[in-house]
């Protein structure tokens, strides 16, 4: 979108709202009410110049009401100028009631000069006159500074008009593309692919043709391609909002003139492409009927199909981890002797992709060939990610990295390839990116540098450490900030993510039989942490099998973070908004069983036979402050936490976070040990987590059935079978 646009801030009279002066045409000013707001303070610098500093996880302030009703037709957009060093989010709730559904999303980029930001909420159907003041939201960090002024209601400039024109045709696209790419998952084509095998030189694709067809074709999407079916489509409005046709181009068409029905093709594993050698292992296969374009182009007849097994260089047999207990970011600064005393099984290590690829043929770097090419990895960052992975290595704790990549504002050249790897769309206000599968760059290093860590990472020897698993990237569904793509709809955003899963999965698998890929999950699960930008995790899982059973299996696994309903909270077993039904909309400790439950049913199972397996990888308990109290409160909700989940053979790890307090959490302290400043002294927590899995387990977690007002640990435990009331629908 043309960002030129929020540059006009046209002022058409005045009116302060509040007051009972009448309102010339054009514009009514804003004021923050000082009486209602949270987690931030908020000065008041001059006349209609505010600063806001955030003090908490969720600031905002409500606006003073409006003067008068009938302003939603007219004076519909938000506006005011802002300083900030940083981008944060910036919804905006519709109050007197504000809810997910009542709110529109924004997002600010970091400002160091008076910069204008303007939002027209008339994109949000709930944007009506009986709306009497807004919220505004301040991101979801602490120790932030903003500087606001001249906000105001008013209404659009003509190029704001033209620009709402734009987004409305986008929306229509991504919603003509969710169709599309339902439609194609949905579809019962004539033909299918039944096996991709990947051998050391060549692929073999085995399928069955539907009879009484012309020439058919096998053709091979590569990464970047966006399979859908828009039969049903309104060709006219596609065309209108250059959507692609329904038909598809294909790099590679090979002709199947078997007469029979089943065909056995081989074709090249490697081919050459703009002087690369390009790997075939990820590229999918479908058939194809030539549908008599000038350009080539070609109908799907099937779905296309990922490589379902490859040759292997590492012959070792599963680990496992040796204790359910874990602990998260492993780093070489961390207290490593508690990863003896707490008798830690698992960590995981968070991996930035950006800090590890460096520019061709730098000094102290990693060169590393692959399909013809030398990459350059940096050695310091290497260096430190050796000693940590050692550290876990020796003694033998089951490693799960973190892959995550962040967005660079100079994108991707010759001397910043690392700027390659972010999703064009995303974010300066999120957190991380969804890789690039856009560009063939993005695809090409990041296929590069899972394949460094996975070669360096996954030997027999364990020379360097080994990491054994893949979560990728974090909380996909709050996308929009920690894992962002841009505003796409949810088959759109899954259609990312999972070409991200398998190519970490088979690039993990040409050196580790046994690695495993994670999806990462927050702790909603039939609600979203945002309406307009988040998605239902239980819709996302459920857009995986959909995508498992028309493109080929694979054995992903879940990393969830069942933190408790308020994350201040740490009496979990008080959380009021869940249920033991698949309908809830929370997943906490108090109904993991649901978690336990969805992954046991037999649809839900890698190939119908093996059940997915689940790591509860990021989740913590606070403590408010550290009197006597609140420690005990934290110290019993792990006990409650630990006696939920032993039982649950589907939870192979509970990684704890946070090892130690963390001034930079959002005021939250949910350490096991206190803050450096505090020494690093191990908490009561500490000690039973310490105690978990030891003789003395029973004993350490006695005191806290006083607490949670029970006799015996069965009564917390659910027993009964899990209900679904309302099937879940994408």
């Amino acid at each position: 979108m043309n960002r030129r646009f929020w540059k006009y801030l046209f002022f058409f009279g005045c009116l302060s709202i509040g007051s009972a002066a009448a309102r010339p045409a054009g514009f009514a000013i804003l004021r923050p009410d000082e009486t209602r707001v949270h987690d931030l303070q908020i000065a008041q610098l001059d006349e209609g110049v505010y600063e806001i500093q955030t003090t908490g996880t969720d600031p905002y302030f409500y606006t003073l009401p409006f003067a008068e009703s009938g302003l939603a037709d007219t004076l519909h957009v938000l506006s005011f100028e802002y300083l900030s060093t940083a981008a944060a989010a910036l919804p905006i709730f519709f109050a007197p009631s504000p809810t997910e559904t009542g709110s529109i999303f924004s997002s600010l980029s970091a400002a160091e000069v008076w910069t204008g930001h303007a939002v027209d909420l008339q994109e949000s159907g709930a944007w009506k006159d009986g709306v009497r003041f807004l919220r505004l939201d301040f991101g979801r960090e602490a120790g932030r500074i903003f500087q606001i002024r001249n906000l105001r209601l008013r209404m659009p400039t003509g190029p704001e008009r033209r620009a709402a024109q734009e987004r409305s045709l986008e929306n229509q696209a991504r919603l003509l593309l969710e169709n599309g790419i339902r439609a194609y998952l949905k579809n019962t084509y004539p033909c299918r692919i039944h096996n991709v095998t990947v051998e050391a030189d060549t692929i073999r694709i085995e399928g069955t043709l539907g009879a009484g067809r012309d020439t058919l074709y096998l053709c091979e999407a590569l990464p970047q391609q966006v399979l859908f079916d828009r039969s049903s489509q309104n060709g006219l409005l596609q065309r209108r909002l250059h959507v692609p046709p329904s038909s598809h181009k294909f790099e590679y068409c090979l002709p199947l003139t078997d007469p029979n029905e089943t065909f056995d093709a081989r074709v090249p594993r490697f081919v050459w492409q703009n002087g690369v050698r390009r790997d075939r292992l990820f590229s999918k296969w479908a058939v194809g009927q030539d549908a008599g374009t000038h350009d080539r182009r070609f109908q799907l007849l099937s779905h296309a199909r990922w490589a379902d097994a490859l040759p292997c260089a590492g012959k070792r047999a599963k680990e496992q981890p040796k204790s359910k207990k874990g602990i998260g970011a492993l780093w070489i600064d961390r207290p490593l002797e508690d990863l003896d005393v707490l008798g830690i099984g698992c960590v995981t290590v968070n991996l930035v992709l950006n800090r590890l690829i460096s520019p061709a043929n730098k000094l102290d770097s990693i060169p590393y060939e692959l399909n013809g090419k030398t990459y350059s990895f940096q050695a310091a960052y290497v260096d430190v990610l050796d000693r940590v992975l050692r550290e876990a290595a020796e003694r033998d704790i089951i490693v799960a990295a973190i892959v995550l990549v962040t967005k660079d504002p100079r994108g991707g050249g010759v001397g910043n390839p690392a700027g390659f790897l972010a999703h064009p769309k995303s974010e300066e206000s999120a957190v991380y990116a969804m890789p690039n599968f856009v560009q063939p760059e993005g695809i090409e290093y990041y296929q590069a540098v899972l394949d460094f860590l996975a070669a360096r990472y996954g030997r027999d020897d364990r020379r360097y450490g080994r990491i054994h698993h893949w979560i990728l990237h974090n909380e996909i569904d709050m996308g929009y900030h920690w894992t962002s793509a841009g505003p796409v709809g949810p088959l759109t955003y899954m259609d990312l993510y999972q070409k991200s899963m398998r190519m970490a999965f088979l690039t993990a698998r040409k050196y580790n039989p046994h690695a495993g890929v994670f999806l990462s999950l927050t702790h909603h699960w039939n609600r979203t942490s945002h309406l307009d930008r988040g998605y239902l995790p239980r819709r996302l899982l459920e857009i995986l099998l959909d995508q498992c059973g028309a493109e080929g299996d694979f054995p992903w696994a879940i990393a969830y973070h069942p933190y408790p309903q308020s994350l201040v909270e740490p009496k979990t077993w008080l959380d009021s908004r869940v249920s033991h039904s698949f309908d809830t909309p929370f997943i906490t400790p108090k109904n993991i069983e649901v978690l336990d439950a969805w992954v046991r049913q037999k649809r839900t199972y890698y190939r119908g036979q093996t059940p997915r397996t689940v790591w509860l990888s990021e989740q913590g308990l606070n403590s408010r402050d550290y009197s006597e109290t609140s420690l005990a409160e934290q110290a019993a909700g792990m006990a409650y936490v630990w006696k939920k989940i032993k039982p649950l053979e589907s939870i192979e790890a509970f990684v704890y976070h946070n090892w130690v307090d963390n001034e930079q959490e959002d005021g939250l302290l949910i350490g096991l040990r206190k803050l450096p400043a505090e020494g690093r002294d191990p908490k009561p927590i500490w000690y039973v987590y310490r105690d978990l899995e030891t003789p003395d387990e029973e004993a350490a977690c006695d005191f806290a059935k006083d607490l949670i007002g029970i006799e015996d640990w069965d009564q917390v435990r659910y027993t009964e079978p899990i209900l679904e009331t309302n099937l879940i629908e994408y």
